[in-house]
């Protein structure tokens, strides 16, 4: 018995060892894929190690985050790619929450006081925005109008609070979280019952 236990012991530990494994390749500009073809289905298994994010993202500084822009850029991609097209909950949820690690992590860097860039810069092309906000706001809409376990709700809810916390002075931004609320409001009766859970 005690066997068994430490094996499983072992294999949690080797879990998010591998984990944090990837996350220093992602910082220091490697290609965490490695060109592997099925790379993202098992990164997205894995559990988040949030605060481990959120104290390198503490630690960095501006010109580290411009250097790993295009890293960072196909994670946060990807991220959002998976949690609104993959059915695996875990990987939905574990791409979510590593979604809003590098969201809030951004705002938590350090940047010159005379900086006139938007954190948000170091994730997406302004190109790049407003397609990326209308997909995110399919991907609310979709959580709370499909049927979807109550633990991926509750986290797209983190997520949006997330968002409207930290974008509060980007327009687009603000306008697409905007509609997202909107629609949601529109097409699930049931948002009320959240957004009370939420507050």
């Amino acid at each position: 018995m005690s066997g068994s236990i430490d094996r499983k012991k072992n294999q949690k530990g080797f879990l998010k060892e591998k984990v944090l494994q990837i996350y220093d390749k992602l910082f220091q500009g490697q290609d965490i894929t490695q060109g592997r073809a099925g790379f993202w289905d098992d990164f997205f298994l894995l559990k988040v190690n949030v605060k481990w994010l959120n104290t390198h993202f503490e630690k960095a500084v501006s010109d580290d985050l411009i250097i790993l822009k295009p890293q960072l850029n196909r994670l946060l991609l990807q991220c959002l790619h998976t949690a609104e097209h993959d059915k695996h909950r875990i990987r939905v949820a574990n791409a979510i929450q590593t979604m809003d690690a590098l969201v809030s992590g951004v705002y938590r860097c350090k940047t010159p006081a005379d900086s006139t860039m938007d954190a948000s810069e170091f994730l997406l092309n302004p190109e790049q925005v407003t397609d990326f906000m209308q997909h995110y706001t399919t991907l609310c809409s979709d959580m709370f109008r499909e049927n979807r376990p109550e633990r991926l709700r509750s986290l797209m809810l983190n997520s949006m609070h997330t968002f409207v916390t930290v974008s509060q002075d980007n327009v687009t931004y603000v306008h697409c979280l905007k509609l997202c609320f909107d629609k949601i409001l529109l097409t699930c009766d049931r948002l009320s019952k959240y957004l009370l859970f939420a507050v």
